[in-house]
């Protein structure tokens, strides 16, 4: 058998408990590691090659992607000033030896993250 519960019995509880559990939905937050893997994939769709970056923490947390035609070096170049401009800058960044060149984190603009397939480290 169902009890009825009154919308003032609800009111209340929602007084008393919503901080609760905002505080506990604020320590769960997904905030992202101090290490990044950035991965370049070519593949084809309908005969048209595509290139897919994609950014991605330590624990799998998906930074940022990005979807091209052609290589650009620029836009790789936005592409990582927007994750930084996002983001806190990472300890290390591993590449995997990107085509693209790293063409992004060959410019010397302040701290940068030196990136390969190692990994790198700020400077």
């Amino acid at each position: 058998m169902a009890q009825k519960v009154s919308h003032e019995t609800l009111r209340e509880w929602w007084i008393n408990f919503s901080a609760l559990f905002a505080q506990e939905l604020r320590h769960q937050e997904a905030r992202p590691c101090s290490r990044w893997h950035l991965i370049e994939v070519w593949t084809s769709v309908n005969d048209i090659r595509y290139g897919f970056w994609r950014a991605v923490d330590e624990r799998g947390f998906v930074l940022d992607i990005l979807l091209q035609r052609h290589r650009d070096p620029e836009a790789a170049k936005t592409f990582l000033l927007r994750l930084l401009g996002e983001y806190d800058v990472p300890e290390v960044m591993y590449t995997d030896q990107l085509q693209s060149g790293n063409s992004g984190t060959s410019q010397p603009e302040g701290r940068r993250p030196t990136t390969g397939d190692q990994g790198g480290t700020l400077q």
